[in-house]
């Protein structure tokens, strides 16, 4: 099993802190941003924050160390964003719209990234106020599937279901996550 590549960490103690006037991380783009990192005696500690993340804000914190083994501690909070962009360009999921809050603290510990997985623990949670499932109309679906002549789902452009707030959650535990919402 290959180790962890976090041995050098102890190698310089560094500040650094950042500001753009943009910020692209894979296919996810926001506006002005700022990130701070700390290096010291083999910590990194790190934050990356946004007032500009598709209409709300965004904060993700890195804490890492190495020793005998790598401690990782990842926490995100994104508040008010646009879920339809911020999931569509994140994960690619593009069925639902409105605001939508997000937060994880996940923690893990281990020599290699088996490891690391099975102790992933912590906490993931989001939050989705006054938007809407894009694509199904559940009301109408109901309609047809009582009437028993159904044919599929009937997905159609369109057609939304609209959401007062949908939320879910879920509880990391040696690895493995229990959905509690």
């Amino acid at each position: 099993e290959t180790g962890l590549p976090f041995a050098d960490l102890k190698a310089v103690d560094a500040d650094i802190a950042l500001t753009t006037d943009s910020l692209m991380a894979g296919a996810v783009s926001a506006g002005p941003s700022s990130l701070t990192a700390t290096l010291k005696d083999g910590v990194l500690q790190s934050r990356l924050e946004t007032q500009a993340l598709f209409g709300g804000r965004g904060a993700f914190d890195v804490s890492l160390s190495h020793a005998e083994q790598t401690q990782m501690k990842l926490a995100l909070d994104v508040a008010g964003v646009a879920a339809k962009e911020f999931l569509g360009k994140a994960f690619g999921i593009t069925f639902l719209s409105g605001p939508l809050d997000l937060k994880t603290d996940l923690t893990a510990k281990g020599s290699s990234p088996a490891q690391l997985i099975s102790t992933l623990a912590g906490t993931a949670s989001l939050s989705l106020s006054n938007g809407q499932i894009d694509g199904l109309d559940l009301a109408r679906l109901a309609g047809v599937v009582s009437a028993d002549d159904a044919e599929g789902w009937g997905l159609g452009n369109g057609e939304a279901t609209a959401l007062a707030t949908a939320t879910a959650s879920a509880v990391f535990a040696d690895g493995i996550a229990t959905l509690r919402d």
